[in-house]
C-alpha cells in the first residue's frame, strides 16, 4: 500500500504540479517499496512512470537506460502491455536521436504488443511515430499508410489525440509531394481537433506546420509573424524543442524575403537551443539553415565545409530529405565557385532521385535552381 501510494505521486509528477527532484523522490521511493514487497512487475511499471518524468526534462539517456531495465523486466515477468510500453518509449528516444532503423524495429515490436492487449490508441500512436520515421527517410508511400492507419483507428474509437497525429502526418505527405491546398486541409483539420482537446504542445506544432506550408505557398511575410509569435509562446512554455522548430521556420521565412542580417540574427538566439537539442532531425536542420545563410552571405568556404558534414550525418541517419536538400545547397556552392557543368550535372540527377522518391516540392526547387544560374538562395 506504501508502494502504491508513492507510486500514484510519482504518476502525478509529469503534470508538473510539484518540483523534478520531488517526483524523482516518490517515483524511487515507490520502486524501492515495490521491490521490498518483491513485486518486479509494479517496480518496472514506477521505473518506466520515472522514465517517462526524465524524459520530459530532457535526460534522454538516464530515460532510455531506465526504460531498458523495465523491457528486461516485463519480458522476464511476461507482462505484454508493460514491454509494448516500454519498448514504444524507447522507440520514441531513437527517433528523436535520428536512430531510425532501430527505432523502427523496437516500435513494430511495441505494436505487436499492443495488438495482443488490445490497445488500439497505443497502436495508432505507434502507426504515426512510424510514419514519421518513413517520412525522414523519403518513404512517401509507407509514410501515407501509416498515417492513414493512425487516422482511421483514432477516428474509430473516438481518440481524437491519435486522429490528430494522422492528419498532421498526412499534411507533411501532402506538402512533400507538392500538394499544397491537401497539406492546408490536413493541418487545420488536425489543428480543430488538438484545439477542442486542449493540447497546448500539439497546437503550437501545427500552428508552427502551418507557418512553414506558407512559406512554400509564397506567403513568408505571414509565415514570419506567425513562426515569430508561436516562438516566443514556446519559449514562455519551456518547449525547447518546438521552440527551436519555430525558430528555424523563422529564420526560413526572413531567408525568403532576402532578410539575411535578420536571418542570421535568429540563427544567433537559436545556437543555445541547438547545442543543447538531442533531436537529430532539428540539429540537421539548424547546420542547414546556417549553410544557407553563409552561402547568401558569399562565405563559399565554410558553407561548403558546414554543408558536407550535414549532408555525411543526414545520410549517416538515414534522412533522405535533409542529406538532399544539403546537395541542392553544395550544387548551389560548387557553381558559385565556378565549376557551373559540374553543378548541373549534380542537380540534375538529385532532381530525378527526388521525383522518384514523390519528393515533388524540393524537386521543383531543384530544377529551379538548374533553370536559373544566376538564382541564389534568399
Amino acid at each position: 500500500m506504501v508502494a502504491r501510494g508513492y507510486g500514484v505521486l510519482c504518476q502525478q509528477g509529469s503534470s508538473g504540479s510539484q518540483s523534478i527532484d520531488q517526483s524523482i523522490s516518490e517515483c524511487m521511493l515507490a520502486r524501492n517499496s515495490y521491490l521490498s514487497a518483491g513485486d518486479r512487475n509494479n517496480a518496472a511499471r514506477t521505473l518506466n512512470d520515472l522514465a517517462f518524468l526524465l524524459y520530459q526534462h530532457g535526460d534522454l539517456d538516464k530515460a532510455e537506460e531506465m526504460w531498458r531495465q523495465a523491457i528486461d523486466v516485463f519480458r522476464a515477468v511476461g507482462d505484454t502491455e508493460g514491454l509494448a510500453a516500454s519498448s514504444n518509449n524507447v522507440g520514441d528516444v531513437l527517433l528523436t536521436r535520428g536512430k531510425l532503423t532501430e527505432a523502427r524495429k523496437l516500435l513494430e515490436q511495441a505494436i505487436a504488443g499492443y495488438q495482443l492487449v488490445g490497445d488500439r490508441s497505443g497502436i495508432a500512436l505507434v502507426k504515426a511515430d512510424l510514419g514519421s520515421i518513413a517520412l525522414q527517410k523519403a518513404e512517401l508511400s509507407e509514410a501515407q499508410a501509416n498515417y492513414e492507419k493512425a487516422f482511421a483507428i483514432g477516428s474509430e474509437i473516438g481518440d481524437k489525440s491519435a486522429s490528430a497525429f494522422g492528419l498532421a502526418g498526412l499534411g507533411e505527405v501532402a506538402m512533400n509531394g507538392d500538394r499544397l491546398r491537401e497539406a492546408r486541409e490536413k493541418f487545420e483539420a488536425a489543428l480543430r481537433l488538438r484545439k477542442e482537446i486542449g493540447e497546448k504542445e500539439t497546437v503550437l506544432q501545427t500552428r508552427v506546420a502551418l507557418a512553414r506550408l506558407a512559406i512554400e505557398e509564397g506567403n513568408a511575410a505571414d509565415a514570419e509573424r506567425e513562426a515569430n509569435v508561436c516562438r516566443d509562446e514556446l519559449d514562455k512554455a519551456e518547449m525547447r524543442d518546438d521552440e527551436l522548430e519555430a525558430g528555424l521556420v523563422l529564420t526560413r521565412a526572413l531567408l525568403e524575403q532576402s532578410k539575411t542580417v535578420e536571418a542570421k540574427s535568429e540563427m544567433a538566439k537559436l545556437r543555445p537551443l541547438n547545442e543543447k537539442t538531442e533531436n537529430r532531425d532539428l540539429s540537421l536542420r539548424f547546420s542547414l539553415e546556417l549553410g544557407e545563410i553563409l552561402f547568401a552571405e558569399h562565405d563559399l568556404r565554410s558553407a561548403r565545409t558546414l554543408l558536407e558534414v550535414t549532408e555525411k550525418a543526414a545520410q549517416s541517419s538515414g534522412s533522405a530529405g535533409v542529406s538532399w536538400e544539403a546537395q541542392m545547397a553544395l550544387a548551389e556552392v560548387q557553381r558559385a565557385s565556378g565549376d557551373a557543368s559540374g553543378a548541373a550535372s549534380q542537380l540534375r540527377s538529385l532532381e530525378l532521385r527526388e521525383r522518384k522518391a514523390g519528393l515533388v516540392l524540393l524537386a521543383k526547387k531543384t530544377h529551379e535552381v538548374q533553370m536559373n544560374p544566376f538564382n541564389e538562395h534568399k
